[in-house]
């Protein structure tokens, strides 16, 4: 199933991409049994082939989490999002924005990660420039929301 007509993957409901993250680390932490359901193959975005898929804890936990997206573009979206676009929050960069002891990161790279425009042929750099433009637009809002709840 590829991306949308124009190349973008899906947008992922905040809530539902934070759901899809907590139920894969959790996976990973708890391990998950085999599932009948996990697949043979998968059709990898970038190569546009379907390449077979190794079970290993990393992709149980992985076809865990994407099972709780029944459409099938939301699931491509949310996995090219956890593997390639969720790094980008883990760079030096936005260091002040996560506590990696407490496991939490600003609601502001949550949604980035979750909206940031994203395709399979977006290079690394305009990858992480896409993910920054998104970042740098909903910071001030996402404060500014704080701002006057406090």
């Amino acid at each position: 199933m590829p991306p949308d007509p124009a190349g973008y993957f899906a947008q992922i409901d905040l809530r539902a991409f934070q759901t899809g993250v907590a139920t894969y680390m959790t996976a990973l932490r708890e391990g998950v049994l085999l599932d009948p359901t996990f697949p043979d193959t998968a059709w990898d975005p970038v190569t546009r082939k379907e390449p077979p898929i190794q079970d290993t804890p990393l992709t149980r936990a992985a076809h865990a989490a994407s099972k709780l997206f029944d459409d099938p573009a939301k699931r491509i979206g949310f996995m090219y999002r956890l593997q390639s676009v969720m790094p980008i929050a883990f760079d030096r960069k936005y260091d002040r924005y996560r506590n990696d002891a407490a496991g939490t990161m600003h609601l502001a790279l949550w949604t980035a990660i979750a909206y940031a425009p994203c395709s399979p042929r977006m290079t690394k750099k305009v990858l992480r420039a896409s993910f920054e433009e998104t970042f740098r637009e909903v910071l001030p809002k996402i404060e500014a929301s704080d701002a006057t709840v406090h």
